[in-house]
């Protein structure tokens, strides 16, 4: 996990933050904050705002690439999701990218940044590469996978150095969680769509895989098997 980078204090930055809040907190929804708040501790701030209200305020502001690397680190679950939004393609980089890795310490975020920001990223192959290569388990794979299933639904390339790397890894994967199975299925599906490898090559590696007795490799072959009989009829 990278370190977090510390900030010098800086007004305008500041302002700006405090004028987001004053937006959050128009648009917050009580009892929704409470209970998000109540299923995880990730975040120091969650204003339960909906990303559609969400998604109008990001059109309001005017962050840089630096502010927006600040917002990402202030654990405000929608400063860090306006983050996401608003950050240009060319400006996640494969540093980057790393960098906010750290931050994300939820099911949530590690979806909502996949598909706001990493998967758009012209670096995502490479990304994948990196961690499906060093087998990093947890929500690093469930980012990764996103990111390359986003990036597949947005007719972005995947290099086949990273579909290798994907195929040869699931192979032998045990996932732990439903949002390991989760972020696989829907990596699965989106290459069957786009046709990165024929249909029986994708099934022979998820079927090696539920080879075992783990329920969450099931649970990604099945939903495989229900997308290829879609496609079929």
């Amino acid at each position: 996990m990278e370190a977090e980078t510390l900030y010098l204090f800086d007004k305008e930055f500041e302002d700006k933050l405090n004028w987001l809040k004053n937006r959050l907190r128009l648009r917050m929804n009580g009892e929704t904050s409470v209970q998000m708040q109540a299923r995880s501790k990730a975040y120091t701030i969650n204003y339960g705002v909906a990303l559609s209200d969400l998604k109008e305020i990001a059109a309001d502001c005017d962050f840089t690439a630096a502010d927006l690397d600040r917002l990402w680190q202030t654990k405000i679950r929608e400063a860090m999701l306006l983050a996401a939004m608003s950050l240009p393609d060319g400006e996640m980089t494969l540093e980057r990218m790393s960098r906010w890795l750290g931050g994300v310490v939820s099911q949530d975020m590690a979806e909502q940044v996949s598909f706001f920001a990493f998967g758009r990223s012209r670096h995502v192959s490479d990304f994948v590469a990196l961690i499906v290569g060093e087998s990093r388990p947890g929500l690093p794979m469930v980012v990764a996978m996103f990111s390359a299933a986003r990036a597949l639904q947005l007719n972005r390339p995947l290099m086949p150095e990273a579909v290798d790397l994907v195929l040869d890894f699931v192979k032998k994967w045990q996932p732990a969680t439903l949002a390991e199975a989760r972020a696989c299925s829907s990596l699965f599906r989106a290459m069957l769509r786009r046709k990165l490898r024929p249909a029986a090559d994708l099934q022979h590696v998820l079927l090696s895989a539920r080879s075992g007795d783990n329920a969450f490799c099931a649970m990604v072959y099945d939903e495989f098997e229900s997308e290829l009989s879609m496609l079929v009829n």
